[in-house]
């Protein structure tokens, strides 16, 4: 399946990230970042020949897709017509077309030869592609995640239900120095996602939600997700002195966080 309009290339449902945009996210990255370490839970997840849905945390606007490129680097991405809508930003982006109400006034887009965003990504998925989601929606760099958009578990329930083999991957973003230029990155990869809930006696709307939840759940286990800023603060200075020691800052700020939580809730 093939989605395309006058202004912007063609996307090819299974196709891998270009050669080109490989090398512009590879070039971002050297400039911008000082290093970047993979953290796998198992390095399976990225030997594992099934399609994938990378489930990513959203913490630094359009520089998180570069970082997530670096664990996979063939992944599509959902990206905003008005990305995709202009000669110069189509320099540095690409991907699945996702056209808002307000864009087709305001940009003049005909949204009527896309597919739906979830339809894009299902058709995606099916045809064997790698596809990088950030439930999120949108980046903030604050001690939990934004809400969860409801767009991954509609995704998933489609696809379990159409009997596709995928797997679900939650990846965690992790910035040791956000505001700084050339910060070290480590990205968490996470184990995957078993869908433990099955549609049974449920509806789609419920399936649907429990889906989400236990998306969420994941997420938040892999992420910077803590309930105040104070946790966020002793966990953020606890990983930095660690990193400094050898040891991941992502581990060690997740390991800082679950026993701050144990305190928490006594």
């Amino acid at each position: 399946m093939t989605f395309s309009n006058k202004k912007t290339s063609s996307f090819v449902a299974g196709s891998p990230l270009p050669f080109y945009y490989q090398c512009i996210s590879s070039a971002i990255r050297e400039i911008y970042f000082s290093k970047i370490s993979l953290i796998y839970h198992n390095r399976y997840q990225a030997e594992n020949t099934h399609p994938k849905l990378i489930l990513c945390s959203h913490r630094n606007s359009a520089f998180d897709g570069y970082i997530a490129l670096k664990a996979f680097p063939q992944a599509q991405a959902l990206a905003s017509i008005q990305l995709l809508n202009s000669p110069l930003m189509r320099i540095f982006f690409t991907g699945i077309p996702v056209v808002r109400k307000k864009d087709r006034q305001r940009l003049g887009v005909n949204a009527n030869i896309f597919s739906s965003p979830s339809e894009a990504a299902i058709a995606h998925i099916k045809a064997g592609g790698d596809l990088l989601l950030f439930p999120e929606g949108s980046s903030e760099w604050g001690f939990q995640p934004l809400p969860y958009q409801r767009g991954a578990a509609r995704i998933i329930r489609t696809l379990i239900s159409e009997g596709v083999v995928f797997d679900i991957i939650p990846m965690g973003l992790f910035y040791i120095a956000p505001d700084k230029f050339s910060s070290k990155v480590e990205v968490y990869i996470g184990e995957n996602i078993f869908i433990n809930s099955q549609k049974d006696i449920l509806s789609t709307r419920e399936w649907e939600q429990n889906i989400h939840t236990e998306v969420s759940t994941a997420l938040n286990r892999i992420s910077v997700n803590c309930p105040n800023i104070d946790i966020f603060e002793k966990a953020s200075a606890y990983a930095f002195n660690k990193n400094k020691d050898g040891h991941s800052y992502a581990e060690s700020f997740i390991g800082h966080v679950s026993k701050e939580l144990m305190t928490f809730q006594t």
